[in-house]
């Protein structure tokens, strides 16, 4: 509980406020100032304490002071100081009711802004309810933090991602085995189908002939015809080498074919009965032919093994070339041939031992010419080329079947669909890449995060929204049980949470006539029925007070509060005013402190008699020279008498020295013509009645009412009253530059001249 203000300095009106005597506050505080006296700025202070916001005061730093601002207070736990621009300790319990409450959360002027509606969203959910809200605008900083992750991580996975596959298909692609062949495959497939009309053309691996070595080689060789005499061949031979120079048996077979009759071409005698020539018939006869002919037709068919025919037979150059153009769209397993060194010089080695053997045969059909083995080894030679050219050939079938495979794809391919699977392929590489399984990794973390946090937020609102809603319902019929009392003609309905953008605000309606009205904002135009137009300064009042009590009762900690009313009954209707005043009192029993500040002490001596005197302080908030404001033990009594000859006092300054503030000096007048009233006509008014209802009863009076006598300054209390009237509905200082100096002395000495002070 607050028990002292020990001093205040460099705020406001309090240039340098060192209280004395007996002020002590005590658990109810009624504190009468007039106005300029330092009732805003004394809430500014306990406003300042409530929030640990020192922005309250250095705000309100004294003019023209270079001191910043302190404040020294002390409260049953200890003391309490703001210097250096920061409390030393906090101080939560205390709520007020004033002007600033009432702009910040009701409304501003004639308007319910969309931040009234958030505040006061929070003044009616409580403690509880801003709990959950503080979560709430917490998780949506983390949101938008954990959105700003997400954003980045996409960005990051994003990078990766090839052209034709959305982000979502690229996480969700799976990793493959072989991915690298397949790739290459399907990038082959691809490549093909670009290039189907060349592929089409394109023809196929020739193969290589395969050379045949003579099956009767060795059996031509070895060949001859028995003899009919021994050595016959033999004898023959050195017969030739004896007598001839070279010539060989098969010019003795011309000759001895071609012989007329028996006489020798040579020497004309007679070949008869000549063992030589006797022989000649089996030497050079049919059999002799035929083994001739064999030989040489053995000699051509080894052709097919010469250098000459050979070089023809060579298709590894062109198969090389047709390779390297297929080799782009299939793999092919093709070993090298080198055709020269590997098949043409073994060959032509065969062919040239083969020919030398056969040439001999063909000089001597009659003889055996090589031997087995040469034979073989021809053979055996020959046979191990051809070994090479069947494995080139079988390289070159199973080659052309894989190209031809290529052909028939490429007729009946889809080049897009081709080109959009290798896409995916190679994106499936990237995203199980060691990067890409990271950045994926991670943006599948921030994204798990992000539906947490949005789960997490939903619940919270979720919990919020029925919490609010229930909380919400009982306040509506709070407020309405409270406008009843106060004898308003509306109520409030419809009253409920929204949740607009996400954040938490509240709405109601106006229920005036069983008619629902919208309260409006600063867009409604003029001319429909809204909050502005449809409730009078004093319905305002009520309906705020109304807000104020309602929230002040859903505190969970009520006994521990410290309640502040700064003139809860300005701007409201007289009739009012005692329901306000017993709201005040059914409080003070409630809670553990309650302070009431006014510039009206009428009004707060009403109160002091509805509270126990040994509970209850009195003081007033005075101005003392060079220190301004200060804070003094008071007597209501002696204020309630005092205040009309304090105004007037007021009043003459103003007219003969210009001393006050305009709007201060405008405000005054009213109070001092109904004083006046009250006094020259005693108990002819109630508490309730304001100078227009005093008029209105002097107007309708008839004899022998004492109001009677005073119609003759009717014309002159209406004048002034509706000069004056207009100044106490607007409450802001920033008025006083709007009153026009000349205008308003003339209605001061007006005033005056009524009460007869002038």
């Amino acid at each position: 509980m607050l028990k002292k203000i020990i001093g205040i300095k460099s705020v406001g009106r309090f240039r340098d406020c060192r209280p004395k005597g007996n002020i002590e506050f005590r658990r109810n505080n009624l504190i009468f100032g007039g106005n300029g006296q330092g009732k805003t700025t004394l809430c500014a202070v306990l406003r300042s304490l409530a929030a640990n916001d020192p922005r309250y005061l250095t705000e309100r730093q004294t003019k023209g002071s270079t001191d910043a601002p302190e404040v020294h207070l002390r409260t049953d736990a200890g003391q309490l100081l703001f210097k250096n621009g920061r409390w030393d300790a906090e101080y939560p319990t205390i709520v007020i009711y004033d002007s600033e409450f009432v702009h910040e959360n009701i409304y501003a002027g004639e308007l319910v802004g969309h931040d009234h509606k958030r505040k006061l969203y929070r003044v009616m959910v409580g403690e509880k309810g801003v709990e959950l809200a503080t979560e709430i605008d917490e998780l949506d900083t983390s949101g938008r933090e954990i959105a700003a992750d997400v954003s980045d991580k996409k960005k990051a996975v994003a990078a990766l991602v090839p052209t034709g596959v959305t982000l979502e298909q690229f996480i969700a692609l799976e990793d493959e085995e072989n991915l690298e062949e397949s790739i290459a495959a399907k990038l082959s497939e691809v490549n093909a189908l670009k290039q189907a009309g060349n592929i089409q053309a394109k023809p196929l691996l020739s193969k290589t002939g395969i050379p045949s070595f003579p099956d009767d080689f060795g059996t031509v060789l070895s060949s001859t015809v028995p003899a009919t005499v021994d050595n016959v061949e033999a004898t023959l031979q050195q017969h030739l080498d004896a007598h001839t120079s070279g010539l060989s048996f098969e010019w003795l077979a011309q000759g001895y074919r071609r012989q007329k009759g028996e006489a020798c071409p040579f020497c004309a005698q007679s070949t008869r009965d000549i063992e030589l020539v006797e022989s000649y018939p089996h030497l050079f006869g049919e059999d002799y032919r035929s083994l001739k002919e064999l030989a040489q037709k053995l000699h051509r068919s080894l052709e097919i093994i010469s250098p000459a025919v050979l070089i023809n037979l060579d298709k590894t150059g062109g198969n090389q070339t047709l390779c390297d153009f297929w080799s782009q769209f299939v793999e092919l397993k093709l070993d090298e041939l080198s055709f020269r060194e590997e098949i043409l010089e073994p060959l032509s080695d065969v062919h040239e031992t083969a020919i030398s053997l056969v040439n001999k045969k063909i000089a001597a059909p009659l003889e055996v010419i090589g031997t087995t083995r040469e034979y073989e080894q021809l053979r055996k030679s020959v046979e191990q080329v051809n070994e090479q050219l069947r494995e080139y050939n079988q390289q070159i079938d199973q080659a052309n079947a894989i190209i031809q495979q290529r052909k028939e794809a490429t007729k009946s391919g889809n080049l897009a669909e081709e080109e959009l699977t290798l896409r995916r392929l190679e994106a499936a590489k990237l995203r199980h890449s060691e990067n890409g399984k990271k950045s994926v990794g991670e943006l599948e973390d921030c994204l798990q995060r992000k539906k947490d946090h949005e789960d997490e937020k939903r619940t919270k609102r979720e919990e919020l929204k029925t919490y609010s809603e229930t909380t919400f319902g009982n306040y509506g019929r709070r407020i309405n049980e409270l406008l009843e009392n106060f004898g308003a003609d509306f109520q409030i309905s419809n009253i409920k949470p929204k949740f607009v953008g996400g954040h938490p605000s509240s709405n109601y309606s106006l229920l005036i006539n069983d008619e629902e009205i919208s309260i409006g904002d600063a867009k409604t135009p003029r001319g429909e029925p809204a909050f502005r137009s449809t409730l009078s300064s004093g319905d305002k009042s009520s309906l705020a007070l109304a807000f104020f009590i309602a929230q002040l009762e859903q505190q969970p900690n009520l006994q521990d509060m410290t309640v502040v009313f700064d003139d809860p009954f300005s701007s409201q209707d007289r009739s009012r005013r005692k329901y306000t005043q017993q709201l005040i009192v059914r409080k003070a029993v409630e809670v553990k402190q309650t302070i009431v500040v006014s510039h009206d002490p009428n009004f707060l001596k009403d109160i002091l008699g509805l509270l126990p005197a040994a509970e209850t302080k009195v003081l007033e908030l005075t101005r003392v020279g060079k220190c301004g404001g200060t804070i003094a033990e008071s007597d209501l009594n002696t204020a309630t008498q005092e205040a009309f000859f304090r105004d007037v006092s007021n009043l003459k300054a103003y007219l003969e020295n210009g001393e006050g503030k305009r709007i201060t000096i405008a405000r005054t007048i009213r109070p001092v013509l109904e004083a006046h009233l009250n006094r020259v006509l005693s108990n002819q008014f109630a508490d309730k009645d304001w100078l227009g209802d005093m008029i209105s009863k002097i107007r309708d009076s008839q004899d022998p009412s004492p109001l009677v006598e005073h119609k003759a300054e009717l014309a002159e209390l209406e004048d002034i009253n509706d000069y004056s009237k207009v100044f106490h509905h607007d409450q802001s200082d920033a008025a006083d530059e709007t009153i026009d100096q000349t205008e308003l002395t003339a209605y001061v000495k007006r005033t005056l001249r009524v009460v007869g002070s002038v």
